[in-house]
């Protein structure tokens, strides 16, 4: 089976942040029998991130996508993937109970704004499992 991996985040774009996230997730595909096809880096732009999500798609029978799931203005990867499979956000309060709390026992002190990062897509899969605080989802292609 072949898989490909976006990395979204204008913060790799312009070198602020080195992507740690490319390689280990490679490595972890590759050990599983995936034959990773590519691995590409697009900043926080909705034209960009779909046109990737396009090709991937286009090669691939698995798609990993990391980043974008911030509380700033900037991060849209969620709503962009949301609006490429044509499926819509909804509010998830048991999650954003989840995470204020693990940020203030973390903290000690109360969350910031995370209203953006608490919807999940409707007709995404959610998965049992998180790492750390970001819950996945899948979404299976018919």
């Amino acid at each position: 089976m072949k898989a490909a991996i976006l990395l979204t985040g204008d913060e790799i774009t312009k070198g602020v942040v080195k992507d740690s996230n490319g390689g280990y997730l490679s490595e972890k595909l590759t050990a599983l029998g995936f034959e990773v096809q590519s691995i590409v880096i697009v900043p926080d732009r909705k034209e960009f991130i779909e046109r990737e999500i396009s090709n991937a798609l286009d090669k691939a029978d698995l798609l990993l996508i990391t980043g974008g799931l911030g509380s700033t203005f900037d991060d849209i990867t969620l709503q962009t993937v949301a609006d490429f499979l044509g499926k819509e956000l909804i509010y998830d309060s048991e999650y954003h109970s989840s995470l204020s709390r693990s940020f203030e026992e973390r903290y000690a002190r109360e969350a910031p704004a995370v209203e953006k990062t608490v919807f999940c897509d409707s007709g995404l899969h959610s998965t049992s499992k998180s790492i750390g605080k970001c819950e996945r989802s899948l979404h299976k292609r018919r």
